[in-house]
């Protein structure tokens, strides 16, 4: 189960790091589910779900794993030292359905999908609340695509860096 956002301090450091991005990205007025992707459909996963369960909702969905952190350079008094959090959001779309058209919509989906955690993420009002609960320094140093096949269906991903530069945090 994900926390609810909140600020990050000492003792909720790894939970709280990853719930204040996960719930963002997780709330449908953020990143909506696109067109024709029903409302009950899991979206946001924590890691990569097994595609052969009967519980798999299919595609398209976003993953948001844990960060990966680093510690840089201490206080004199070694109360607090500089951190960077990393996150690899992942979003994996399906080529399985077309449009009214005929054309796929599986690089659409992912586009729209980018866009809107882009937007959600750069949106001013969700900047200051990362940043009151300590997330600050935001950039996105890459965005990679790929695709491939699962189950002889074309699979679109893509994975983007989301990292917090610099933080001044409490250690002891």
């Amino acid at each position: 189960m994900v926390e609810s956002s909140q600020v990050i301090t000492k003792d909720n450091y790894f939970t709280q790091i990853h719930a204040n991005i996960f719930n963002l990205i997780n709330n449908r007025s953020n990143v909506p589910l696109p067109s024709g992707v029903l409302s009950t459909h899991k979206f946001v996963y924590v890691r990569e779900p097994n595609y052969m369960s009967d519980n798999f909702n299919g595609f398209p969905f976003i993953i948001v794993p844990d960060p990966e952190v680093s510690q840089g350079d201490k206080v004199s008094d070694a109360s607090k030292a500089f951190q960077d959090e990393s996150f690899e959001i992942i979003i994996m779309t399906s080529d399985n359905k077309s449009d009214s058209d005929g054309n796929p919509v599986g690089a659409q989906q992912m586009r729209d999908i980018k866009t809107n955690i882009i937007k959600t993420l750069n949106n001013i009002s969700n900047s200051k609340t990362l940043r009151n609960n300590g997330l600050r320094n935001k950039t996105f140093p890459s965005i990679t695509v790929d695709w491939g096949e699962v189950d002889n269906k074309p699979i679109f991903r893509t994975e983007f860096n989301l990292k917090f530069l610099k933080q001044l945090r409490v250690i002891a």
